[in-house]
C-alpha cells in the first residue's frame, strides 16, 4: 500500500465528504455495516471497560464503540482525523484522543485495554506496521484482554520468487501483510490468535483476515481457528437489500431503490446531475470499487441514460465477476436494448451459480413465454413454485397458460 508517511500524507488529503460512511454504502449504510457484519463478531467481548480503537478515521465505528464501554481511546495517524472525531464526538467526555506516527502506542498505559479494535484501516497497512501494533498490545492489553484487527491477507498471493502478486490488488491492500504473519507476530510476542477468518472482500480472492487475539497465559500454544469465506460480500448484499426494504429514509432523498424484473432500478423524485458526480469522483479515487460502478449505472438507468448504465454494469461486473446485483442490472438494461440474447446469455449465467434465485427463474420464464416457448416456461415457473411455493406471479403465469391451452 505504501509507507507510514505516503498512508498519513494520503488519508490526511481524503476529502472523507461522507465521513467514511462511503465504504459502507455496500452493505447499505454504515449501520447496516456494524449490525449486520461487526456486531455479531465482536459481541462475546463487549461491553466492556476499556477499549483502544486504532485508525478511526472519521470516526465510522467510533460512534457505536463509545456506547459499549467506561472508556475509550481512539489513535489515528492522520491529526486531521483525531480533530474530526474530536468535534463530533464533543459531548462524550470518556473519549480520549490521540494522534500518533503510524506505529507507537506510547501514549496508551500498559495493562489498561479490555478491548482492541480495528476495522478497514490497517488493511492498508504493511507488516513492520502490524508487527509494532501488535508487540505493544502484547503490553497496553489487560491480562485476559481481547482484540479484533481487519488486515490484509493479499501478501499470500506473494510469488516468493519473483516478489509480483499473482491477484489484483483492488483495494491498496498492504502487500506485505498476511494471516500467517499476523499469527506468528502473536506467537512472538506472547499474545495468543485464537482465531481467523480470511474474506474475499469487493472480489473473488481472499485478500483480507480479521484477526482475533488475547493476552490469556491459558491459550497459549495453541493454533488459531481459521475459516475462509469466499462469499464475504454476499453478506454485505443482503445486508443492504434490506436496507433497501427496512430503511428508505437511510438512503439518499433523491432515490429510492426497488427491485424490478430481478434488476436495480431508481425511481427518483429526480437522481440530480450532482448525485452522479459525487459518485463519479469516489470512482476516480477508486475505480475497482463495484459497487460504485453499480450505483453509477442505477443512476443512469434512472435517467433513462442506458448504454452509459451498460457501461457502468459492464465495469462492475469485469471488477467482481461474483456481484449478481450488477449482473442482472446488466441484463436488465440489455433487455430494455432490445439486446435479449445477451441478456438471457447473462441471466443464465447466473442461474447456473444460483439455481434457486427466483427473480432470474422469473425473468427467463416470462421471456421463454415471450418467445412462444409455452412448456418451457412453463417449468421455469414450476421451479420456482418448487423454490417459493407462496409465489404469486408464478402460480398466476401458470393458471394463465392452463386456460389458454
Amino acid at each position: 500500500m505504501g509507507t507510514t508517511a505516503e498512508n498519513r500524507n494520503y488519508w490526511s488529503a481524503y476529502p472523507w465528504s461522507e465521513q467514511g460512511d462511503e465504504w459502507s454504502s455496500t452493505w447499505g449504510g454504515t449501520q447496516y455495516l456494524w449490525y449486520g457484519t461487526i456486531f455479531p463478531r465482536i459481541h462475546a467481548f463487549v461491553p466492556t471497560q476499556s477499549i483502544l480503537e486504532i485508525a478511526p478515521g472519521y470516526g465510522r465505528c467510533t460512534q457505536y464503540l463509545l456506547g459499549l464501554c467506561q472508556r475509550l481511546a481512539v489513535v489515528d495517524l492522520a491529526e486531521k482525523c483525531i480533530e474530526s472525531c474530536r468535534t463530533r464526538f464533543s459531548p462524550h467526555s470518556h473519549i480520549s484522543y490521540f494522534v500518533n506516527d503510524g506505529k507507537s502506542l506510547d501514549m496508551i498505559e500498559d495493562g489498561s485495554v479490555d478491548f482492541v479494535f480495528s476495522w478497514d484501516s490497517l488493511v492498508h497497512a504493511e507488516s513492520d506496521v502490524l508487527y509494532c501494533y501488535v508487540r505493544q498490545l502484547a503490553a497496553k492489553l489487560k491480562p485476559g484482554g481481547w482484540g479484533f484487527i481487519h488486515h490484509s491477507n493479499i501478501g499470500s498471493f506473494k510469488d516468493a520468487r519473483t516478489g509480483k502478486l499473482s491477484v489484483e490488488n483492488r483495494h491498496w491492500r498492504a502487500e506485505s501483510m498476511t494471516a500467517d504473519l499476523f499469527e506468528r507476530f502473536c506467537d512472538a510476542v506472547g499474545l495468543t490468535c485464537v482465531g481467523q477468518e480470511i474474506v474475499a472482500w469487493g472480489c473473488s480472492d481472499l485478500t483480507d483476515c480479521f484477526s482475533v487475539f488475547t493476552r490469556d497465559s491459558t491459550r497459549t500454544n495453541s493454533k488459531p481457528a481459521r475459516i475462509e469465506n469466499a462469499n464475504f460480500m454476499e453478506e454485505a448484499a443482503r445486508m443492504k437489500r434490506l436496507a433497501n426494504l427496512y430503511s428508505p429514509a437511510s438512503r439518499p432523498t433523491d432515490q429510492v431503490v426497488q427491485q424490478r424484473g430481478g434488476a436495480l432500478s431508481v425511481e427518483s423524485a429526480g437522481a440530480t446531475e450532482t448525485t452522479i458526480r459525487q459518485l463519479e469522483d469516489l470512482l476516480s479515487l477508486d475505480p475497482h470499487n463495484a459497487e460504485i460502478q453499480n450505483d453509477v449505472g442505477v443512476l443512469y438507468y434512472q435517467r433513462g441514460e442506458i448504454e452509459n448504465a451498460v457501461t457502468h454494469f459492464q465495469q462492475s461486473v469485469a471488477i467482481d465477476s461474483t456481484n449478481i446485483t450488477a449482473q442482472k442490472n446488466l441484463a436488465q438494461a440489455y433487455l430494455e436494448l432490445g439486446r435479449t440474447g445477451e441478456a438471457l446469455k447473462l441471466y443464465q449465467t447466473i442461474l447456473s451459480r444460483y439455481p434457486d434465485d427466483v427473480e432470474t427463474l422469473l425473468v427467463i420464464g416470462r421471456l421463454c413465454l415471450e418467445a412462444g416457448r409455452i412448456e418451457k416456461a412453463s417449468d421455469f415457473f414450476r421451479k420456482v413454485l418448487d423454490v417459493d411455493p407462496t409465489n404469486s406471479t408464478a402460480r398466476q403465469h401458470l393458471e394463465t397458460l392452463v386456460h389458454h391451452t
